[in-house]
């Protein structure tokens, strides 16, 4: 998984190798969550897509938005309790992802996005590359990413494809 996540990394680096089209993320939304369905049933968490009303539409590459979305998405999966839900929120301004575990410390937000970084006394198997491709893909696409915490004390990532 980790020489996968360095590969996507390179690819996504580039950001005249993305193939832009129009693309409308609330079906992306819905293949990233059909596609850790399970994942979050093994994890008795529930996985909600909170879609707006009228569709929206934008120029990016399908295959690394579906990369971004996985990976925040992944993450909050792993980082919740058990009977926990996680929700994605899409609008015309961009998508954000909320979950209910432990939330990031102020101080380590800017953090997270650093290539192999590890939150101090992590004990749970991962690279520390995932939030890094998410960071990457949205530079490449002009887009902002961030973290901060969700109304229910978790963590909330947003990317905003409109600044």
């Amino acid at each position: 998984r980790q020489v996968q996540q360095l590969l996507q990394l390179a690819q996504v680096a580039d950001a005249q190798a993305m193939r832009r089209t129009a693309v409308r993320p609330t079906e992306v939304a819905r293949k990233v969550l059909d596609h850790l369905a399970f994942k979050a049933d093994r994890s008795d968490v529930t996985l909600h897509l909170e879609e707006p009303e009228t569709p929206i539409e934008i120029e990016a590459d399908a295959g690394a938005l579906f990369v971004l979305l996985r990976n925040l998405v992944e993450n909050a999966i792993d980082f919740s309790p058990a009977g926990s839900a996680i929700k994605v929120s899409l609008c015309a301004k961009g998508l954000r992802v909320d979950d209910q575990g432990p939330g990031v410390p102020a101080e380590q937000r800017r953090q997270v996005f650093e290539r192999f970084w590890r939150a101090p006394g992590q004990t749970r198997p991962g690279s520390g590359l995932g939030l890094s491709l998410v960071q990457e893909i949205a530079v490449a696409h002009g887009w902002i990413v961030s973290c901060g915490e969700s109304s229910s004390g978790g963590a909330s990532f947003a990317v905003h494809w409109r600044p």
